[in-house]
């Protein structure tokens, strides 16, 4: 599709198929004395608009979809079977949960025979099934003895979602007899997730695929569990979703909705989703003990921990663990190898955690170089003529980046432009890690008379409050402006973070210091941690890595060379398998009781 194509797509009517244009604003035109005014300038070969009259932001750039975008996902819809007969035993079960049998049928819980892949039987089974817009999207089985399962390559999206449709606010639990339960109490505008809370674990991909249904939404509540995964996961969803319009909820010494059902009744239920039963997230700016207390009572259990690791370089994990909300300063002399250690980073975090990044990387150009050292390093190779990919890999790695990195490259180079394109991508993509390489490259808009030492200490804040706001880890590449030899070995001096322009507060304000040096002398990278904020989290120290040629990979000094195909799925436990007609997922269990049946 041609800029001239998008441009029109965008409602704005230039006529020539190249070169520049004014005509008139599609935002602002309509409304002003002189509506045929020719107030939009477009340079159609950039894609670029910019209306010039005063009060209208209509400006912006185009962008054809990149070759890398893979191609929409297709989904197996199964299809409804009405069958609301339930089985007394059902039927008294939920009762004994405080669920009337005309909750259950109102939100179209069904029962049969279904093969149940745990047990390799055909099992009675309750049935949740997942509408959105009035059709059926997948369905979750539950049998006796709490082995479940959904439909294979179904789309995952929340159960309850078309109850929330056209409300501006909701409730949202961690499982369906949750929400059954909120039902009962009278609560209609609650949604569950699909697949529980699990420690460790924040991949929401049916926040994803729902994303647009909250758009709307001036208050969620998110009443998850009250133990450490519910707790995690209540803090992931606040942070998507954002912090000033979610609130926590008081469940007394209950676990979740329907233990508080059963133990204070449905009227006593409804009453927890009152204002005064709701604790608001730490307000920007505003924190007090009461607000994190949960939080601190998990330290309590289970001490200060360490972060997340790349499981690659052992001494270089030894020194650094990564934990969201933090800032990394990385600096080292220019083609030194900062971006390709960095990008192992990043990539080691997305294969082993599934974190997502925004990454503002103006530097490397043309986009397609970048990619394509993405894949070297992921897939084990060189991307060079004669060195064969197959179908199989080019498909898994296209995928992988499609998924786990999202590219920020907007006219306007200001930091607090990225922070917003990054804030927009933590609500849509869920991204957990944001790079600026290099922090040169940013458009320093440095106030009259303001000194640079000020200037950087106020915009590293920036940054610094963005990823504690957003549970982001930031990388930051900054070069050194002060580079020095030594006289004798002809060698460059190792730079330290106070090297970097601006002076003192490269060191003084991030969590994380590190200097990534070549030394031409020995052929092999060495590493220097300069700063580690907190002592659980790592420690100063150095180590020496080596280049790999085959991938642009470091690997440590005395390891063996990787070359593997990190995105191939490792040996895993030996698990039940599934027939070949049968397209169900086994689903983890997410209470104790047995169904009686």
């Amino acid at each position: 599709m041609t800029n001239k194509e998008l441009l029109q797509q965008a409602g704005i009517h230039v006529r020539r198929n190249s070169g520049s244009e004014k005509v008139i604003c599609p935002k602002c035109s309509h409304t002003r004395k002189k509506k045929n005014d020719p107030c939009l300038s477009v340079d159609i070969d950039k894609g670029v608009y910019n209306c010039h009259n005063p009060g209208c932001d209509f400006n912006g750039k185009v962008f054809e979809k990149s070759a890398y975008v893979p191609k929409q996902k297709e989904y197996f819809k199964p299809k409804f079977v009405n069958n609301t007969d339930l089985s007394e035993p059902i039927v008294k079960w939920f009762q004994g949960r405080g669920i009337s049998q005309k909750t259950l049928i109102s939100e179209k819980v069904t029962g049969g025979k279904d093969y149940m892949p745990q047990v390799q039987a055909e099992r009675h089974t309750i049935q949740f099934n997942y509408f959105r817009d009035g059709e059926l999207v997948n369905v979750k089985f539950r049998d006796g003895e709490k082995n479940f399962k959904m439909v294979k390559d179904a789309e995952l999206i929340f159960y309850g979602l078309d109850d929330i449709k056209t409300s501006d606010w909701c409730v949202i639990v961690e499982g369906e007899i949750d929400k059954l339960s909120f039902t009962e109490a009278g609560v209609k505008e609650v949604v569950s997730v699909p697949n529980g809370a699990s420690k460790g674990k924040s991949n929401l991909e049916y926040l994803d695929n729902c994303i647009g249904y909250f758009d709307n939404k001036q208050k969620i509540i998110i009443a998850t569990d009250n133990d450490e995964p519910g707790i995690a996961l209540r803090e992931e969803l606040a942070r998507r979703l954002g912090y000033e319009r979610c609130y926590k909820i008081n469940f007394k010494d209950c676990k979740d909705a329907n233990d508080y059902l059963k133990a204070y009744g449905a009227s006593e239920l409804f009453k927890t989703i009152n204002r005064d039963n709701l604790t608001e997230f730490p307000i920007d700016g505003v924190i007090t003990s009461d607000d994190i207390w949960d939080e601190v009572e998990l330290l309590f259990q289970n001490g200060l921990e360490r972060g997340v690791t790349t499981g690659l370089l052992k001494e270089f994990d030894e020194m650094v663990s990564f934990v969201p909300g933090q800032l990394m300063v990385l600096t080292g002399i220019p083609n030194h190898g900062k971006s390709p250690f960095s990008l192992q980073i990043m990539c080691a975090l997305s294969i082993k955690y599934g974190w997502k990044w925004g990454l503002f990387t103006p530097e490397h150009k043309p986009l397609s170089i970048f990619i394509a050292k993405v894949c070297e390093c992921v897939l084990g190779k060189r991307m060079r003529k004669g060195v064969g990919f197959t179908a199989a890999e080019k498909d898994q790695v296209k995928e992988f980046i499609a998924k786990h990195f999202f590219f920020i490259e907007p006219e306007d180079l200001s930091l607090d432009n990225i922070l917003e394109k990054a804030r927009h991508l933590v609500i849509r993509k869920g991204i957990r890690g944001l790079l600026i390489d290099p922090w040169n490259k940013l458009e320093h808009l440095q106030d009259k008379g303001e000194s640079e030492t000020n200037y950087i200490s106020r915009q590293l804040d920036k940054i610094i409050k963005f990823n504690q706001r957003n549970s982001v880890f930031s990388i930051v590449i900054a070069h050194p402006t002060k580079i020095k030899k030594d006289f004798k070995t002809k060698l460059y001096e190792i730079p330290s973070l106070y090297d970097i322009s601006g002076s003192s507060n490269w060191f003084n304000k991030p969590d994380i210091g590190v200097c990534f040096y070549r030394n031409y002398k020995t052929g092999n990278s060495e590493i220097y941690v300069q700063k580690m904020k907190y002592d659980h989290l790592g420690r100063q120290g150095n180590c020496e890595v080596k280049y790999n040629v085959n991938n642009s990979r470091f690997v440590d000094l005395y390891g063996d060379w990787d070359n593997s195909n990190w995105l191939l799925p490792k040996p895993q436990e030996v698990q039940l398998e599934l027939r070949t007609e049968d397209r169900y997922e086994i689903v983890s269990p997410l209470d104790d009781d047995d169904m009686p049946f």
